[in-house]
This record gives C-alpha cells, structure tokens and sequence, in this order.
C-alpha cells in the first residue's frame, strides 16, 4: 500500500464502513467480490474492487484473492460459534468495529492537518524576511553619492543648511562658467 494515510482517500470512510456493515450483519461470514458488489450495489468509489479495499485494510478484514468468498471480516475468526456453528456478530461489536473505522480516520485526518499551525509563523518569518531584504536595499540606494549634489562638501543634511545650500549653488555655478 503506498498511502500511508489510506482513510483520508475519498469516499474511503464510507466505502469501510458499507464493508463493515455487510460483512457483520449478514449471516453469510465470507463474501466474494460479485457477491459485494451486488450488495452494495457496484464497487467502492475508493478503490477498484471490495477486495483491493479488504486488503488495504487488515485491521478490518481478512482477503484471499484464491477463494471465491474470500472477504470477510476478522472478528468473525475470533467470535464462539453459535449452537448451529454460526460465527455472528454481537450489534455492539459491530457498532465498536465502525467507530474505530471512525477514530482512525479522524486520527489521521488530524494528522495530516497538523502542519498547518505552521502556517501563521512561517508567513511572519518570510513576511520579515522581505522587509529585511527590502530596508537593506533601501538604505543601500541612499547610502550612494550623488555627484551633482555633493560637489566639493558634505550633503546638505548638515545643520546649517542654508550655508551649506549656498555653498553648493556658488561651487555649481563656478563649474558651469
């Protein structure tokens, strides 16, 4: 089996918990694929045959593709037989056996949710990670002389700003002539 998630296919929830349902309740222990798929009425939506999802499933139920009825479920292997060596099914047990179907897919569910707590940070760190790259940037264009400007002084950011405005006018102008 290559998912190692296989309740969280599609459809695969309820595709179990039909197989759960007809293997437990029906008198019939064992069922073949045609049998099933009559039953049911045609395959499962998550998989190709009842038996390809028997076989994905061993917690569930047991499959031998080399008997016509193959598929049945393993709590029938483990129960007493009845007075007339029937193997049934208790409702309870078969009311146990579907909540675990549903515990393990909501388990896995949760699992494979739980990366996205990770989201809300990463976007904070990627989020400041620009705004580093963007700020150094910034500063960097501005750090740059620019020669028209500073022409023989410092930068007009100096307190005496007029003075040093003036200064630059008159070196700009004896330049030009």
């Amino acid at each position: 089996m290559t998912n190692n998630r296989p309740y969280l296919i599609e459809n695969r929830l309820s595709d179990i918990l039909a197989l759960i349902q007809v293997l437990g309740l029906d008198k019939r222990g064992h069922r073949g694929e045609s049998g099933l798929q009559e039953e049911l009425q045609g395959p499962p939506k998550s998989a190709l045959t009842w038996t390809e999802l028997a076989i994905e499933h061993p917690e569930f139920f047991r499959a031998d593709k080399t008997k016509e009825h193959g598929i049945s479920l393993i709590a029938r292997h483990v129960t007493e037989p009845n007075e007339n060596g029937i193997r049934e099914l208790s409702f309870d047990l078969i009311k146990k056996l579907i909540e675990i179907a549903i515990e393990l897919h909501d388990r896995q569910k949760e699992m494979a949710d739980k990366w996205k707590i990770w989201l809300p940070i990463i976007a904070v760190v990627v989020a400041g990670f620009v705004n580093v790259i963007v700020t150094l940037s910034t500063n960097s264009s501005h750090d740059q002389p620019n020669t028209k400007q500073n022409v023989g002084h410092k930068s007009c950011n100096s307190i005496d700003k007029k003075f040093c405005c003036e200064k630059k006018v008159e070196k700009e102008f004896s330049i030009a002539e």
